[in-house]
């Protein structure tokens, strides 16, 4: 998944509700990898838990319609 580095002052985020773990993925043998089948929760470089949270944003003169962006935190 992608991080986007966003600018709160300038840009307006409206919560769906959607908040969901992001998923550990383990590396197998054959070099493949694929989610933890213990269904275990990805942390950062300090242990915290890391989510996947929907979120929207207001259209601008620039693009029409709404976007939906996922970010992880």
């Amino acid at each position: 998944m992608r991080s986007y580095p966003i600018d709160t002052d300038r840009v307006t985020l409206i919560s769906t509700g959607t908040v969901t773990p992001v998923a550990k993925w383990v590396e197998l043998s054959d070099g493949s990898r694929r989610p933890d089948p213990q269904g275990r929760q990805d942390t950062d470089e300090h242990g915290r838990g890391l989510w996947r949270v929907e979120a929207l944003t207001r259209p601008t003169r620039a693009t029409s319609g709404t976007r939906a962006l996922s970010s992880r935190s």
